[in-house]
């Protein structure tokens, strides 16, 4: 899920730092239709994260009312990403970024508090690749 959430979310996340003068804005066609392909992702992860994998806790985890309520967050804040993309809002990239980060966190440390995990998977090597 790491690997997928942080992937997706990083392009998402670009785009409200670049409104508030960090970064480049999106500008073509192609720009934004790869922060639109990032916010499907974003919706479908939320939905996927519902679905018990093969982690020792994973069913366990998917069956909490809240594990419920996070995934639908952030499939929740992936539609609203749809929505400014559509419009190309910029600005409201910056409101729904802070949603995100607050929808993760709240659900790591409700349920995962001890793994960091920013950035550990978008370029794996053997030194950041998870243990079997």
């Amino acid at each position: 899920m790491v690997g997928a959430v942080d992937h997706a979310s990083d392009p998402l996340f670009e785009v409200g730092n670049a409104a508030m003068g960090s970064g480049k804005l999106p500008a073509s066609d192609d720009d934004w239709l790869n922060v639109q392909y990032h916010a499907y992702q974003m919706v479908a992860l939320g939905t996927a994260m519902q679905v018990p994998g093969t982690g020792p806790k994973d069913v366990e985890w998917t069956s909490a009312p809240t594990w419920k309520t996070w995934s639908e967050q952030i499939s929740g804040i992936g539609m609203e990403m749809l929505q400014l993309v559509e419009k190309k809002d910029t600005a409201g990239f910056v409101g729904a970024g802070d949603r995100l980060v607050a929808a993760c966190e709240g659900c790591h440390k409700e349920f995962k508090p001890e793994i960091p995990t920013m950035n550990i998977l978008h370029r794996p090597t053997a030194a950041t690749a998870p243990k079997p």
